[in-house]
């Protein structure tokens, strides 16, 4: 789910020269094994509330799982610079898996270039600046999450990820 240990996952992913493979929490076992299975991931990253799914899911699978909590995420560098890799030319940053309209989701690989061009866009479209705020809603495995971090990050802005309740309640998420 959008977290700030999403954000940070995702950033220790890149900075390792890793490609971020976002699942959805949504999905059942066997659909998380299929994007697993699919994508031939080797390390899976996941949020300790989540780890249990992903654990069965990988069941049969050969690939390590790390949990990620706040807690061992402090003392680490905050770090804004991008990471060596962020932008190289042919270097995946993100494989999205689509719904899927042939019964079977399919990976779609976003390039660093790619997303540092949007992010680019983004931030001189709207004059981000690193006064602004932004907020998280979208989930990690849609692509448009993109558009949601990178931009305000990339700028000195802040992101807030929202809970869930306020995701659903506007008059609430504008509080």
């Amino acid at each position: 789910p959008p977290s700030f240990e999403y954000v940070a996952m995702q950033w220790g992913i890149w900075r390792a020269g890793g490609i971020a493979v976002p699942l959805c929490t949504d999905h059942s076992v066997s659909e998380l094994q299929y994007v697993l299975q699919d994508s031939n991931a080797n390390i899976v990253m996941s949020h300790k509330d989540f780890a249990d799914r992903i654990e069965s899911a990988r069941t049969g699978l050969n690939c390590d799982l790390f949990e990620v909590s706040t807690e061992n995420l402090k003392n680490q560098s905050t770090s804004t610079q991008l990471p060596s890799s962020f932008g190289d030319e042919d270097r995946g940053a993100l494989m999205i898996y689509t719904s899927g309209t042939t019964g079977k989701p399919k990976g779609v690989m976003i390039e660093h270039r790619g997303l540092v061009a949007r992010a680019a866009w983004h931030r001189d479209e709207y004059g981000v600046t690193s006064q602004d705020r932004a907020s998280q809603l979208i989930a990690p495995a849609f692509d448009p999450v993109g558009l949601e971090v990178w931009p305000f990050l990339t700028s000195g802005a802040s992101i807030h990820i929202a809970p869930e309740e306020a995701r659903v309640d506007p008059g609430r998420l504008r509080r």
